[in-house]
């Protein structure tokens, strides 16, 4: 799976999770997306899980600043550099 398409995946997990419809970009930063609160991060954790079959834990993620930076963890962790 192409970085790409983590990432349209990511928006659509992000979008049911916070109950929205955002158009996100690769470089927007995780503290400044609307509603995205702890809760919600688990939330979409567990998504994660559930969409690509991998495990972050909160220690991964919490030095994460974009999605860009989570996509790459997520492509990281399926194998693809």
């Amino acid at each position: 799976m192409s970085k790409d398409e983590i990432l349209i995946n990511l928006s659509s997990i992000i979008n049911e999770v916070i109950d929205a419809s955002f158009t996100f970009s690769g470089a927007d930063k995780i503290a400044d997306i609307d509603g995205l609160d702890s809760i919600a991060m688990i939330q979409i954790l567990s998504s994660i899980k559930s969409k690509f079959g991998v495990s972050l834990a909160v220690s991964e993620i919490v030095s994460l600043k974009t999605l860009n930076d989570l996509v790459d963890c997520i492509a990281f962790s399926l194998g693809e550099k």
